[in-house]
């Protein structure tokens, strides 16, 4: 629904659906929930969704309208009086609580799959002139060729940046609900409807979760009608609902920390200014930010007796905040394919020579230039352009010259004339990279003198919590005025364009340090290479002895540490496991929902970036019960824009003259940043 002056909004095609000529039986607005639809049009507005369709041939009302609705992230809904939708997004009010006291027949499954490389979707690209287009979107993680894919309709996307980012949502909520919960409730009147988010507490997923009634509440003292168990050193905590009155139904999801005391026992404690239920109230125990399981219900089925069966999968708010920080590669809608960035433009030139009278039998007036094409680049160059001009004023006067020749003459200018010199690199295609600084030169002053080779040997890279450190011990060259940085991945060549890194001043015979990235960051984990046993829990086979934490097979278990960390950012870490040969250890950030990093199986140093979410409070490393092994090393730090992103990097250094006229480049230097 483009053009015309048309909205692009899916509510506002909804609308369309509902009261429009293409519908026989228009529907009055007050069979309509314009503030339920409002809502979600703002939904759509500020999460950039578009729906762009013509409905051309023959359909029902109710495939038009899921068709638009899951344009929008959201799915329709009528109440029996009005229209509205339901819209797949995080939730703050939790509208029940779902448990074995209140429901029967708790059943769980889950589809176990091998994902594709990526999703494949056809769409009418509306950035080249709504041609037909297919953009592959690969699957999160997926590294190397993408060789098995999937087709995924996508009816009304014709933003390839849209098509991306929602094809990269499908795939987080395969991620993250692959689990399918429904129960049994009886009566025929209940507070959860579709849509709406409920805690769950089912002993069968988590032996440590207790659904029971309070018997008795004597100031923090809480009784309960069911036994619980609590392990020495682990937080528990109790969830429950209170009301503001005697008319509020719903009433508020409450959490509230319980005194740790070891044992099996009917009654504890609050701990000192916490909320206290009601006597009669039924109640969610267990392990603090793990005695319920949030849940949203997909659907509700009636069932016998005015029973209701509730489909229910995981809410799973880490889906919108991962695809909140996606950014969909850019895209290229003449060729139809993501714009590879790294061969557009041919490198800037190197220059090796500038001078003029320095040859006492040549014409002074002559401007002699040597220059080669920059490396890093797989673009051939056919040419090169040198341009030039009077230093205070005049236009620039461009040379072309082959890039065989290796060079060329200027000879339009006089002894003594101040003028500027730059050059660039021509593809053989006729595409003009960039140019290179604008290099002063005296006519008549001889050689302009260009740095020499950086003394190799006299260089450290050392890679560190988001940065590297640049260690250079300056020659005695009075030609080096700054030093080019480029950070390279790690294997792929060197294109100063794309990878320059930074430029920092230095002075001969002097030793410079240059922290490229985030030098401010610090380890959040006390005690990182277990000198001893303090500042780490230890869960089942863990122990801590000679600088190590090892785990022996037999049971699973973790070895862990609070951490304070901040909802949506990134933490990075890293250890080194050694001793391994069987099983996993995985790192974890736990406390509300679990967030797992990737399994380590092999020796050596292992590297993950997490994202936490609400509660997150704990780092762990989870033995399988297999696992025999060790850990050491361990690093904790949250993630900032200036950090380098983490992996193994190739740096090279440049030296560079008071002129900007750069000379040779270093061999590599790798390193790997945390």
């Amino acid at each position: 629904m483009v053009g015309g002056g048309l909205s692009r909004n899916p509510a506002s095609a909804y609308l369309a659906a509902l009261q429009g000529g293409a519908n026989p039986y228009p529907v009055d607005d007050t069979e309509i929930d314009f503030d339920m639809i409002a809502d979600w049009h703002d939904f759509c507005a500020a999460k950039g969704l578009k729906y762009d369709r013509v409905h051309d041939e023959e359909e029902s009302l109710q495939d038009m309208l899921s068709a638009i609705c899951a344009a929008g992230r959201a799915s329709p809904r009528h109440d029996g009086l009005r229209w509205g939708v339901v819209i797949d997004r995080p939730q703050a009010l939790a509208v029940d609580h779902i448990s074995p006291r209140n429901s029967d027949e708790f059943s769980w499954s889950r589809n176990y799959f091998d994902p594709p490389d990526g999703f494949r979707v056809t769409f009418f690209d509306e950035t080249n002139g709504w041609e037909q287009a297919e953009r592959v979107v690969p699957w999160p993680g997926h590294v190397g060729p993408i060789d098995l894919t999937e087709a995924l309709e996508m009816p009304g996307k014709t933003d390839p940046d849209e098509i991306a980012i929602e094809a990269t949502r499908r795939m987080y909520e395969l991620i993250w609900r692959p689990d399918q919960f429904t129960a049994i409730q009886g009566g025929a009147a209940r507070v959860a409807t579709r849509g709406d988010q409920v805690m769950g507490s089912f002993d069968t997923l988590d032996r440590t979760q207790v659904a029971a009634r309070v018997v008795e509440v004597s100031g923090t003292l809480v009784v309960l009608d069911e036994e619980v168990i609590m392990e020495d050193g682990a937080a528990y905590a109790i969830r429950f609902r209170q009301y503001a009155d005697n008319e509020d139904v719903i009433g508020t999801s409450v959490l509230a920390d319980v005194r740790t005391v070891a044992g099996t026992t009917r009654s504890f404690t609050l701990k000192t200014g916490s909320d206290l239920p009601a006597v009669g109230e039924l109640v969610h125990f267990g392990k603090k930010s793990s005695e319920s399981l949030a849940l949203r219900v997909r659907n509700i089925e009636p069932g016998e007796d005015f029973s209701a069966v509730l489909h229910m999968v995981a809410a799973a708010p880490e889906i919108d905040e991962l695809i909140d920080a996606y950014v969909p590669p850019a895209w290229n809608g003449i060729v139809g394919e993501e714009i590879d960035l790294d061969a557009i433009v041919a490198p800037a030139p190197v220059f090796s020579k500038i001078a003029s009278g320095e040859d006492p039998e040549a014409d002074p007036n002559v401007v002699q230039i040597l220059l080669s094409p920059g490396s890093g680049s797989s673009v051939t160059v056919a040419r090169f352009e040198i341009d030039h001009k009077l230093a205070a004023s005049g236009s620039w006067s461009t040379e072309t010259i082959p890039v065989a020749a290796g060079g060329g003459a200027i000879n339009a200018y006089a002894v003594d004339d101040e003028i500027e010199i730059r050059a660039r690199s021509i593809a053989d295609d006729g595409t003009a990279g960039t140019w290179t600084a604008e290099i002063p030169h005296t006519v008549g002053s001889g050689a302009l003198a260009l740095p020499a080779a950086l003394d190799e040997a006299a260089i450290t890279v050392a890679g560190g919590m988001g940065n590297a450190r640049i260690t250079v011990a300056v020659p005695n060259d009075p030609a080096i005025a700054e030093i080019q940085l480029y950070r390279v991945p790690a294997g792929d060549t060197l294109d100063r364009n794309l990878h320059a890194a930074g430029r920092f001043a230095v002075s001969p015979l002097t030793t410079v340090e240059y922290v490229d990235g985030d030098a401010t960051r610090a380890n959040l984990l006390f005690n990182p290479n277990f000198d001893t046993a303090t500042d780490w829990s230890t869960g089942a086979n863990w122990t801590i002895a000679a600088g190590k934490a090892t785990h022996s097979a037999g049971a699973p278990g973790s070895v862990s540490q609070a951490v304070a960390m901040v909802s949506g950012r990134f933490y990075r870490l890293a250890f080194t496991a050694s001793g391994v040969s069987a099983g996993s250890v995985t790192p974890y950030l736990s406390g509300g929902s679990d967030r797992p990093g990737t399994a380590v199986t092999v020796n050596g140093q292992a590297l993950d970036r997490i994202q936490a979410v609400t509660d997150n409070d704990t780092f762990e490393l989870r033995a399988s019960s297999d696992f025999p092994g060790n850990v050491d090393g361990a690093i904790l730090f949250e993630e900032t824009t200036s950090c380098i992103d983490q992996g193994t990097w190739d740096y090279y250094l440049e030296p560079v003259n008071a002129s900007g006229a750069p000379g040779p480049e270093t061999a590599v230097f790798s390193t790997s940043i945390v």
